[in-house]
């Protein structure tokens, strides 16, 4: 019973910390991904809004209908 029990806690706590994190890696900063967005795709902030976390969410598009 005592083995059972450590197996299953150590495997509850694998699959906790094993977990992906929630936030995405970031390629750069603000400044430059629009700069990428309008000098390579000619695409504009279209609209923005704040995510139910507090994120802040931007979509960006462009008159050829990329985004």
């Amino acid at each position: 019973m005592r083995s059972t029990l450590a197996v299953l806690g150590t495997f509850i706590t694998v699959l906790f910390v094993s977990l992906p994190a929630s936030a995405q890696m970031v390629c750069g900063t603000r400044t430059e991904i629009v700069n990428k967005l309008s000098d390579s795709y000619e695409e504009e902030q279209t609209s923005a809004g704040i995510a139910r976390n507090g994120n802040l969410v931007e979509v960006f598009s462009s008159r050829e209908g990329s985004w």
